[in-house]
């Protein structure tokens, strides 16, 4: 079960009585700008792994374990 919240849900629920609407605003864009900017540097992290690995695989031959005579 996954319990989180996005950044600009979070922002919203706190007391924002000192802040003008703009800054406020100004937040929640940022906190959204942020997480996605996280969002595709993850994505681009799992994609180039995976690339790397299949191209491992590929140079690596398989080598198969030995059975042993007794």
């Amino acid at each position: 079960m996954n319990n989180s919240q996005r950044l600009a849900e979070l922002i919203k629920g706190i007391d924002g009585s000192y802040l003008t609407e703009a800054e406020k605003n100004n937040a929640i864009v940022s906190a959204e700008r942020s997480e996605t900017m996280i969002e595709v540097a993850f994505y681009a992290y799992k994609s180039v792994k995976k690339g790397l690995v299949k191209v491992k695989n590929a140079l690596v031959p398989s080598i198969q374990p030995r059975k042993h005579q007794a």
